[in-house]
């Protein structure tokens, strides 16, 4: 009943994100794992049911909006022809520390995928891990590479976006790949005592590999920079978790450590760019910029018209209906 009541809410809320939440219901289950096949069968039956009850509930609010020119015009069935719009270059090197925000996507919902190189690491060490089954290790490493290619190539970036277009790759729903990566680093990080040195070993090879495969790629220092920084505190991750293999500290201490690491990773990306907002083309404040626009529209009505409300500076294009406009203020 739980699902079938927030399901029906979410249509309330907000009809495309439901799409994109549509979407991951049905990877939800494909990728769960399942004692029996009887136990198959009956989860995909109780969402089916939920499912119908929560379309009859919200019919008021899906029939108008299916019919109408704006779901038309935004949404389509039609997949794009596959195209590769970022190199996995450029990508890779938003995973890494210290990387520019929002570098490959002139938008504001662009490729915003920097989960830190410890989940990197983590990552390794999941896929590894002899404790963790064998199907969950399968499963959840398809899945990661799923939602990341849609950051890379038209068709599933189309179908994770709610069958929604973009000119260029954006995450509208990149939130659920941090949520995934924190899932896999917790089970990594719990299970890290099964894991064997030889297996520590090959991930850190594997990191090196990676990061010094994108040094050499990289056109300059600039480029390069987040790749070095990288390596750096790979090799840091990759030194802690063989003291711990070697029973050299308890788990409570490696864990405390390594989270001091990654904090100190976390803060040497964001206080380094926060030190630059201005200099890239992505936050540099010039007249061309709607904010700055919003801005000037808003001081000339206020000068001509003390004490005057503004109540939205969009355009006609936004959408937004009186009720809309009233309820957010």
């Amino acid at each position: 009943p739980s699902f079938a009541i927030f399901y029906a809410l979410s249509f309330y809320a907000n009809f495309y994100i439901t799409l994109i939440t549509s979407v991951f219901i049905i990877f939800y289950l494909l990728f769960h794992t399942y004692d029996s096949t009887e136990n198959l069968i009956e989860s995909i039956v109780k969402v089916a049911k939920g499912v119908v009850c929560s379309l009859l509930s919200s019919a008021i609010i899906i029939i108008p909006s299916v019919t109408s020119n704006a779901f038309s015009n935004e949404i389509s069935l039609e997949f794009p022809t596959g195209a590769v719009k970022h190199s996995i270059f450029d990508y890779i090197r938003q995973l890494m520390t210290r990387s520019i925000p929002d570098k490959i996507s002139i938008y504001g919902l662009g490729i915003d995928a920097y989960v830190g190189i410890a989940l990197l690491v983590l990552l390794f060490l999941y896929l590894f891990n002899g404790n963790i089954r064998l199907t969950e290790r399968i499963k959840m490493a398809v899945l990661l590479l799923l939602l990341c290619s849609g950051s890379i190539v038209n068709t599933t970036n189309f179908l994770f976006n709610g069958f929604k277009f973009y000119q260029n790759p954006t995450q509208v729903y990149g939130y659920i790949i941090s949520f995934l990566a924190i899932l896999i680093a917790y089970e990594a990080i719990m299970n890290i005592r099964f894991i064997r040195v030889a297996f520590i070993h090959i991930t850190g090879l594997l990191c090196f590999i990676l990061i010094v495969s994108g040094i050499l790629l990289s056109t300059g220092y600039e480029s390069a920079s987040p790749f070095i920084i990288s390596l750096e505190f790979t090799f840091a991750y990759y030194v802690l978790t063989l003291i711990f293999k070697n029973k050299s500290m308890t788990p409570s201490c490696y864990k405390v450590l390594f989270a001091l690491l990654f904090v100190f990773e976390i803060c040497t990306s964001f206080i380094y760019n926060t030190t630059k907002l201005g200099e890239y083309f992505t936050t540099l404040p010039s007249s061309r910029t709607k904010q700055v626009k919003q801005y000037e529209t808003a001081r000339y009505i206020l000068s001509n018209h003390p004490g005057s409300k503004i109540l939205i500076t969009g355009s006609i294009y936004d959408k937004k209906t009186p009720l809309l406009t009233s309820l957010e203020g």
